[in-house]
């Protein structure tokens, strides 16, 4: 029979307390380190081996997955173990015969400290960040580029009344006094909201051209709707727009989102001479289009990733490509891509945690001369 201390490791009242582990005076340091591991390493492990990689739509490695669940098992022990210690104080305060001795009131308060931690991550990825957009400025040098062209780039505004961020995204672009405003897709939440989106990008002002694509969000759910009317800017469903901008020739290849994997009828098999630029809602077709002549390639549809560790980066991106192309500028061989981080969150996900929203401010630029 194990030792009755060593059971009552596995109990969920031992689980859920950090500091009621270090309480097994006379268990050996190894044992609860071991215990610890079987109980909550394990189950994960399992999880991570039962659920296999995927690639498509939502592509992750068994590496990803098993860091998203442990994160999400630590978080989830930290503050129930915060919780329950709250709790602890509480009745302490109340009844004086069950008060905790100074070093267990030490520990407790340190769970509860820990616990408040997550809780305040929390409300603010729920009702701060989301809201706080960032302005974007990258610079990135492009073969055939003979003036300075400034592109206004934004993506994925999910209109929700929630948050209500249409209006706010008209005045940094129209501050940047854009060449180009491009929406690279996923309009609305709501159909209801469809008025508010279509005000918002008739503010916006283009010194040669707005043009928008639609995104899975717009294609499953907005087919019925005409997004763009009245707007100003032109909904490339499967086209090719040649303009002449500050004295470059540029051709900008749109299309609309597909669900089926269609390289050919997304990405012409051929470019024209001049610049050309791809707009695509997600990064699926970038390593095609890098193959066959595009020089930049524009997309959102990650959200950045939505949530992410500072100073290490998203766990999770949806797309072909997963976590390769999560966010930002990236060179995929003789190609430029951007990756915006979009602006707005899904209906059914409204969180934000080091992924602010973005409007991205891109100058395109000649190379430097050798």
């Amino acid at each position: 029979m194990l030792p009755r201390r060593f059971c009552a490791l596995t109990s969920l009242r031992s689980i859920s307390s950090v500091a009621g582990m270090w309480r097994l005076r006379r268990a050996p340091r190894l044992r609860v380190i071991v215990s610890l591991s079987v109980v909550l390493l394990v189950p994960l492990f399992l999880a991570t081996w039962l659920i296999p990689p995927h690639n498509g739509r939502i592509t992750y490695t068994r590496f990803e997955l098993f860091v998203v669940l442990l994160l999400i098992a630590t978080l989830t022990t930290f503050f129930v173990a915060g919780v329950r210690e709250g709790a602890r104080l509480l009745v302490g305060a109340l009844r004086p015969a069950r008060r905790l001795d100074a070093a267990g009131r030490g520990r407790a308060w340190a769970n509860v400290a820990a616990a408040g931690c997550i809780g305040l991550a929390g409300i603010y990825a729920r009702f701060v960040e989301p809201r706080w957009i960032e302005v974007v400025h990258h610079e990135i040098a492009v073969d055939g580029v003979k003036n300075r062209v400034r592109l206004a780039v934004f993506s994925d505004l999910h209109s929700d009344a929630r948050f209500d961020l249409d209006r706010d995204v008209v005045d940094p672009i129209n501050a940047a006094d854009p060449d180009l405003v491009l929406f690279l897709g996923d309009a609305l939440n709501d159909a209801s909201r469809a008025e508010a989106f279509r005000a918002a990008l008739g503010e916006m002002q283009a010194k040669v051209a707005k043009l928008a694509i639609r995104g899975n969000w717009d294609v499953w759910y907005w087919s019925g709707i005409d997004l763009f009317r009245g707007t100003g800017f032109r909904e490339l469903v499967a086209d090719t727009v040649r303009l002449e901008v500050n004295g470059t020739p540029m051709t900008i290849v749109g299309h609309g989102w597909e669900d089926a994997w269609v390289p050919n009828a997304v990405v012409p098999r051929a470019m024209p001479d001049g610049v050309t630029l791809m707009l695509y809602h997600g990064h699926d077709y970038a390593e095609v289009a890098a193959k066959r002549g595009v020089e930049l390639y524009l997309c959102g549809d990650t959200h950045g990733g939505q949530v992410a560790l500072p100073f290490l980066g998203p766990l999770f991106a949806i797309g072909r490509f997963g976590l390769r192309y999560a966010r930002g500028h990236y060179r995929v061989g003789p190609m430029e891509m951007y990756v915006t981080r979009g602006i707005g969150v899904e209906a059914g996900f409204p969180f934000r945690f080091a992924a602010r929203p973005e409007i991205s401010i891109i100058d395109l630029v000649p190379p430097a001369k050798p």
